[in-house]
């Protein structure tokens, strides 16, 4: 065996090299060509690892199967590019042997072109195959990468993202950035190697992945939209398994720094505490429409999940402390009157009360975009109820005051006379 070979054909077909050969002279004059058998195989690409390996199957498909299932758990050659060359096409065989993890296949009764043009990608692939291979062992040395999750490490975070944001911006692309961490809870339970298994499993080649402090991991999803992000979540968490406590922020990739989308998604997972959801989406309602949420996402149980999360902050943000400073504006002025509010997730009421009549002022959220406004007068001489509807972005505090205002000044003209 030669140490310059860097084409071996395993075949027990004595014929088929006599057929291959010729139509490969095309190849560099470099190239070298052998030969060896099922059986004496293994040992020979031990000896002399070549740079592509022409396997030819015809009836022994599954010693052909065991031999390229070696060949790919073996150190020496799991990375070499395997042309499996077949007498004849059968599709459950080629779709086993893919699952192999082949790198290419074509039938014995190809023309010289093509066998010749599918062996030198085979050539090349397995050059870049170990390119990449060099340079991600140095960029594991300088710890840019992480060596145990394969990720890249916590220190080059920053400068990570924001060239993949650069990219983003100059082709126009969407992106979604999303951090998993394990709960309080999971911190003490979950394996680091179990969750970064899962992540890496059930995202692409093309996502990008940082391995940060305490066991949290950033994840970039170019080209993808919210609905993607969910998908990706759920099957994340799945694999993770129920003993496991894991937790999540997400948020779209708009002009903002990392920096300012890191601060966003540490307090989405406080959030995810606090409130108990496995999945907090970084609320960017005030910002847009929800004309513009509705075009970017289908209605499904899973955006209602994430319209409830906007109502919920509005809900902290703007109803309670609405309803309480009005009330304490008020609670002096209005003569034997009595207020009473309340807020919640399910019903906020704002509530008169004055001998011989009473009013309420209840906001509930029907589901996704819309609220409710119900306002209504009991007693004599009353005003006419009303139902006013509004998107979650409409309703703030200045907003919100002035219904309010409107409502005590419509009592007031009732009961007061």
């Amino acid at each position: 065996m030669s140490a310059e070979s860097n084409i071996i054909l395993v075949t027990n077909d004595n014929n088929v090299t006599q057929i291959l050969k010729p139509k490969l002279v095309l190849l560099r004059e470099i190239d070298t060509i052998l030969t060896t058998t099922y059986s004496d195989a293994v040992k020979a690409l031990r000896e002399n690892v070549p740079d592509t390996i022409l396997l030819y199957c015809a009836e022994e498909q599954e010693e052909c199967l065991n031999l390229i299932k070696t060949l790919k758990t073996d150190e020496l050659t799991k990375n070499t590019t395997i042309l499996l060359i077949v007498k004849d096409y059968d599709q459950d065989f080629m779709l086993s042997a893919y699952d192999e993890n082949i790198t290419d296949y074509l039938t014995l009764k190809a023309d010289d072109a093509e066998i010749l043009m599918r062996t030198i990608w085979g050539l090349r692939k397995n050059t870049l195959v170990n390119t990449v291979r060099k340079q991600r062992n140095l960029l594991e040395q300088l710890n840019i990468i992480n060596k145990e999750t394969g990720f890249y490490s916590n220190n080059f975070c920053e400068k990570v993202f924001e060239n993949e944001f650069k990219i983003l911006k100059d082709n126009d692309a969407e992106g979604i950035l999303m951090i998993v961490s394990p709960s309080e809870e999971g911190k003490t339970k979950i394996n680091p190697t179990l969750l970064a298994d899962a992540i890496r499993n059930y995202t692409r080649n093309s996502d990008v992945i940082v391995h940060g402090p305490l066991n949290k991991f950033y994840i970039l999803l170019p080209k993808t939209h919210l609905q993607g992000a969910f998908c990706v979540w759920d099957k994340i968490k799945k694999a993770a398994g129920d003993d496991n406590s894991i937790i999540c922020g997400v948020t779209n990739v708009e002009d903002k720094t990392f920096a300012e989308l890191k601060d966003d998604l540490l307090n989405a997972l406080i959030e995810a505490e606090s409130t108990k959801n496995d999945l907090v989406i970084v609320d960017n309602s005030e910002e847009n429409s929800s004309g513009d949420w509705l075009d970017k996402i289908n209605s499904t149980q899973k955006n209602f999940k994430l319209f409830k999360q906007a109502f919920n902050k509005k809900l902290d943000k703007v109803i309670t402390p609405v309803f309480f400073q009005i009330q304490k504006l008020y609670e002096e002025k209005l003569f034997k009157t009595q207020i009473e509010q309340s807020s919640n997730s399910t019903v906020s009421s704002f509530l008169l009360k004055k001998l011989g009549s009473e009013s309420e002022l209840k906001i509930t959220y029907p589901g996704f975009s819309k609220i409710n406004i119900d306002i209504i007068h009991q007693g004599l001489d009353s005003p006419e109820n009303k139902r006013i509807s509004l998107d979650l972005t409409e309703l703030d505090e200045t907003r919100l005051t002035k219904i309010l205002e409107d409502f005590i000044q419509e009592f007031k003209t009732t009961s007061y006379k």
